[in-house]
């Protein structure tokens, strides 16, 4: 919201549709968060306070899961990966068994 030239920080239920939107579980992010930093505000003497304070630490713990997320999705790709490749080898050499089996067999 524009209060001339300024624009003004979002209201409380605005942020909190954002943390939502953003994937944020109030159980698990949120409220851990608040608890934390209000902790730290009222150690330094601070408060009271909105929850405009709380933004940045709960969009970096978004952000920081989501880079795990995508880090574990790397490396599961990863290791599907070497497990199919480890599957052709052990095809393969199955396949080479067989054949020198047959071969041997024969003679």
């Amino acid at each position: 919201m524009e209060e001339g030239r300024f624009t003004s920080p979002p209201n409380d239920g605005k942020l909190i549709d954002e943390w939502l939107a953003a994937g944020a579980d109030f159980d698990r992010d949120v409220i851990p968060i608040v608890r934390t930093v209000s902790q730290r505000m009222i150690d330094a003497g601070r408060g009271p306070f909105k929850l405009k304070a709380f933004d940045a630490a709960i969009r970096e713990k978004l952000a920081n899961d989501d880079a795990e997320v995508q880090r574990l999705n790397r490396t599961a790709e990863r290791l599907r990966r070497d497990a199919a490749a480890q599957a052709a080898a052990d095809a393969a050499q199955a396949a080479d068994e067989a054949r020198w089996a047959q071969q041997a067999g024969g003679r």
